[in-house]
């Protein structure tokens, strides 16, 4: 649900400005996602999967458009990766996900919020969403995450599935952020890593709190 509400905020605002309406009459108080692909489930998964099961886990399994998007199927075609003018332009995209996590007409609005808060399912426990997509991380980021309060240190407990309560500072997002996205020097594979890579910096940079969870205890 993350990535639709993603949307629905910024058609939201979208409307809002077009209809004169002012954004005084709506107060953006609390974004919040549970367990949500926000960077899209492409190399996300529970076990590292080749790029054609994959692919056909996006087609058939998921099916329909909803597959595609959420897998980044398209995320190689770059045949139209044009800045999208406004937020209904982004369903014509190849790769809405990377639309998403990195034009402006989805981030400004998400960055209206007076508070983000995104819940991540730590040690790799939920099969569809991983920890890395649910919390926007990358292994080449340089975000700062400061910990605001850690309640254990890794050991089971039933009664409190709380891990790690962690914040990123806010900053601009259309600054030092992987560029080699389109260079078309560089593979395929280098390419969407750094898409992946831009969305977590974009993301990052709009200012958010991380809570991690451990739900171990009580799965089968």
């Amino acid at each position: 649900g993350g990535l639709y509400c993603r949307y629905a905020v910024a058609e939201l605002h979208r409307r809002l400005n077009d209809e004169d309406l002012g954004l005084r009459d709506l107060y953006f108080n609390l974004f919040a996602s549970l367990s949500s692909p926000h960077l899209g489930s492409n190399r996300h998964s529970y076990l590292s999967l080749p790029e054609t099961v994959e692919s056909a886990i996006g087609k058939y399994a998921i099916g329909g458009q909803t597959g595609i998007d959420l897998f980044r199927l398209n995320a190689n075609d770059d045949s139209n990766q044009d800045r999208m003018p406004w937020v209904a332009g982004a369903l014509e995209s190849k790769d809405i996900v990377y639309a998403m996590g990195t034009e402006s007409n989805f981030l400004i609005p998400l960055g209206k919020f007076r508070e983000r808060v995104a819940y991540a399912g730590a040690y790799m426990t939920d099969l569809m969403v991983s920890t890395e997509t649910a919390a926007f991380l990358h292994e080449k980021s340089y975000t700062e995450h400061v910990v605001r309060r850690k309640e254990r240190n890794g050991a089971l407990d039933s009664k409190n599935f709380f891990i790690a309560d962690v914040k990123t500072a806010m900053r601009p997002f259309g600054t030092n952020v992987p560029r080699n996205t389109e260079d078309r020097e560089v593979g395929s594979n280098e390419r969407v890593c750094s898409k992946i890579h831009r969305m977590s910096y974009s993301l990052d940079s709009l200012g958010w709190r991380k809570v991690f969870v451990d739900t171990r205890s009580v799965l089968p």
